[in-house]
């Protein structure tokens, strides 16, 4: 019987594992580091290749610039009649500052063997010993032979002194001279003459540049070769400058002469001194290039690990990948070793994952209603209304909803008489009220504190007004026992319907307040239909959009002053009242009797007030000039009723103290007298920093004049409604000059309002009024 093979041990199998491992690893490193090399290789040659065509460029460069420094001079004698000595030194001197390796600029002078006397009288004006001279085969100078057509003398030279010997030398058969000389001629333009050695530097490459200077026809053509302007430089001193490119790479150039097909050595530059070539491992580049009619091939040579990277880059970079990998392969085997004991608690956590996962899942979805829902009365919040009401509108149907909002009726006096548990145990009563008489189709909502708000799925205008008039009658009529306290409540609703015709959620929120605050502001415990046609709801539903307007145009500074004249008719000086205006956001300006009544009943007035006292004052402060006049500013009374204006004023004005003299408020009668107390102590306060004030409106509220001895202001403004009819009414002059008459026993100053023509300002003067103010007089202007 065959015995079954047993498995192999799970250590076993997983050492086998780490063996196939390792050697994949050792390929691995085998193959980075021929990668390694050939890359290290194919970067030194990208860098020696980089490094010496920059530098043949440059000697490239510095040869091409000292054969255009030559072809300037034979340009200079080309262009010029006749050229000193002097000029020519001055010329040669500027340019031969800017090379290391020449050693003169020369001019050769061309001459016929008729033109010998006029030359030589011209040349001893600038050397008087110049003489004619050629070499011996020693070397030696001697008298030149006059026995030829045409002689080639030096006529000048620079540095003079190091090179004084050769002025009146005749070059001309003397070799490489000669063969330069014919080839110039030839073909009219620039040559470099073969190798040559210097006397004066033995053992160095030196060349002599030949340019040929022409004598020009008035039309610009060519007639013939004067001369020819000589450079000569030593090729090993030309490149000294930038041998420090070399030497930094231990590099050798090598330049030959192959024009003539058999390579002629110019040059062999070591640059550290000896040649120190590895002749196995090295790099090499060459370039021709011609200069003058002459080809010089040049050549450099360099070591190669001189271009390699420096051990801390490559080389640390593979040390770094085998640390690396023998780091990953310990791991992978302690991994082998854990892997078994790990595989038993993965199963475990599995399970508790699963676990988890249920748990997570469940606290998501709490998270979820805790976020949409009301935590006391368990209705959904205002944010889950808001996505509703969105998807609702987004997705408009032919079928209508009918929305209410509704709200407990001054519920702050249950939290302030029987505490804030009661309130909120009364609020919980009324969501369940609400609970109990809408479908399951229908969705209550709690907005914040006591607003409710409901939305009827497909229910009629009609069938949901009964639904909330139900509600609302359960809430008056239950008697809501807490801790054995009674606590009676109504409330107050506002219906709208949501049709296809809604444009977004903010319209719906924003007609629903409206119809809810028209029925509280008819004394609450009923409902009030938002009706588009309806103009008490649109009145109040503009109203309510005008709070937004206000409040961002107060955040915007969108509001400006405008200033009209109040004339004296006395010659006491006159005033200007203060008129405020807000702008829209194109800069339009909208007046006042627009957004003050929506300001004043949505208790924004003081907000609006404030800021024109803000503005006033700045005015008063940046413009010297305006304290020529006292600045009358209108107070609003529903601000005056707010203790928190009144303080905030008396600060304001107490802050610049030098400029309230200048400042009259404007109080309407009608203000003064509700409050009566109450605006006496605030004038007060406001006269001992020398505030002054005045009743505007003066006569509209048919008052008796005897609050007047108690309330001290310093000037009246009789309603304009009086001055209007003064010329036709008797009734209306009688009001008029017996308010004159008791001003002026009271010292009061009479101001006269709308002032609207010329008949009307004389009638005021002969009653007797100090100022008059109108259209007639001035109109209102920007500030």
């Amino acid at each position: 019987m065959k015995r079954k093979a047993k498995p192999l041990p799970f250590l076993v199998k997983n050492l086998i594992a780490i063996g196939i491992i390792l050697l994949l690893g050792f390929a691995f490193l085998f193959l980075a580091g021929r990668w390694l090399e050939s890359t290290e290789h194919q970067y030194a040659e990208e860098r020696f290749n980089d490094v010496s065509m920059r530098y043949l460029l440059k000697v490239s460069n510095d040869v091409e610039r000292f054969i255009d420094d030559v072809d300037q001079l034979a340009t200079f004698f080309s262009l010029s009649e006749k050229v000193t000595r002097f000029e020519f030194e001055h010329f040669a001197m500027s340019n031969l500052v800017k090379h290391g390796g020449v050693q003169a600029f020369e001019y050769v002078q061309i001459v016929r063997h008729e033109q010998l006397d006029t030359f030589l009288e011209t040349a001893r004006e600038a050397y008087p010993d110049f003489t004619l001279t050629e070499k011996k085969e020693d070397g030696s100078l001697i008298p030149l032979v006059l026995n030829r057509d045409t002689y080639y003398p030096i006529l000048y030279a620079y540095p003079y002194e190091e090179n004084k010997e050769v002025i009146g030398y005749d070059p001309y058969n003397a070799e490489p001279r000669q063969e330069a000389l014919e080839r110039a001629i030839s073909v009219n333009d620039t040559t470099i003459s073969s190798r040559m050695e210097l006397h004066q530097h033995p053992g160095k490459s030196a060349a002599l540049v030949f340019s040929p200077a022409f004598k020009y026809e008035k039309e610009g053509k060519v007639f013939e070769i004067i001369g020819f302007a000589e450079g000569v430089f030593v090729l090993e001193d030309l490149i000294s400058e930038s041998s420090d490119d070399l030497a930094r790479f231990g590099l050798t150039l090598v330049i030959k002469d192959v024009t003539d097909g058999e390579p002629v050595l110019l040059l062999e530059h070591h640059s550290r001194g000896e040649r120190q070539i590895d002749e196995e491992h090295y790099f090499a580049i060459d370039k021709t290039f011609s200069f003058g009619g002459r080809q010089w091939s040049m050549e450099i040579i360099g070591n190669i690990e001189e271009f390699y990277l420096p051990l801390s880059n490559a080389r640390y970079s593979l040390i770094l990948v085998v640390v690396l990998l023998g780091i990953l392969l310990c791991y992978f085997m302690y991994l082998v070793f854990v892997l078994y004991r790990n595989n038993q608690v993965l199963m475990e956590s599995k399970g508790q994952l699963r676990k988890n996962i249920n748990e997570l899942e469940s606290s998501r979805n709490q998270l979820v209603y805790q976020a949409n829902h009301d935590f006391l009365t368990d209705l959904e919040n205002r944010f889950a209304l808001d996505k509703f009401l969105i998807e609702l509108i987004e997705h408009k149907t032919k079928q209508s909803h009918v929305a209410c909002l509704l709200d407990i009726d001054k519920f702050n006096l249950v939290n302030d008489s029987f505490g804030h548990e009661a309130g909120n145990f009364v609020l919980k009563q009324f969501a369940k009220v609400i609970q109990n008489n809408i479908s399951k189709d229908d969705r209550a909502y709690r907005l914040s504190a006591d607003e409710f708000l409901v939305i009827f799925d497909t229910m009629q205008l009609e069938s949901a007004y009964h639904v909330i008039d139900k509600i609302i009658n359960i809430v008056h009529d239950t008697v809501f026992d807490w801790s054995q306290m009674n606590i009676n409540v109504h409330a107050s609703a506002g219906m709208a319907v949501i049709s296809s015709d809604t444009q977004g959620a903010s319209e719906v929120l924003s007609e629903l307040a409206s119809a809810r605050t028209i029925a509280k502001e008819k004394g609450g415990n009923r409902i009030h239909v938002f009706d588009k046609n309806d103009p008490e709801s649109v009145h109040f539903h503009n109203q309510v959009l005008w709070v937004n307007r206000i409040n961002k145009a107060l955040d915007e500074d969108r509001f400006a002053l405008r200033v009209q004249t109040i004339k004296s008719l006395n010659s006491t000086g006159d005033l200007k009242e203060v008129l405020v205006v807000m702008l829209d956001e194109e800069g339009g300006m909208i007046p006042p009797i627009e957004f003050i009544p929506a300001a004043e009943r949505f208790n924004l007035m003081h907000k609006v007030d404030h800021w024109v006292v803000d503005r006033v004052l700045e005015y008063l402060e940046a413009n010297t000039q305006a304290s020529e006049f006292l600045w009358c500013i209108n107070l609003s009374g529903v601000s005056l009723n707010s203790e928190e204006f009144r303080n905030r004023l008396v600060e304001q004005v107490s802050e610049s103290p030098e400029l309230a003299k200048y400042i009259v408020f404007e109080i309407t009668e009608t203000a003064a007298i509700n409050n009566y107390e109450l605006v006496k102590t605030f004038i007060d306060n406001l006269n001992d920093y020398g505030c002054k004030f005045a009743l505007d409106d003066f006569g509209s509220g048919m008052s008796s004049y005897g609050y007047l001895r108690n309330i001290p202001v310093d000037f009246i403004k009789v309603d304009g409604s009086f001055i209007k009819q003064i010329l036709e009414n008797d009734y209306d002059q009688t009001i008029v000059k017996s308010i004159c008459e008791i001003s002026v026993q009271l010292g009061i100053k009479t101001i006269a309002e709308f002032v609207e023509n010329e008949q009307v300002l004389n009638k005021i003067e002969e009653m007797g009024f100090d100022y008059g103010q109108g259209y007639h007089i001035d109109k209102p202007k920007l500030i």
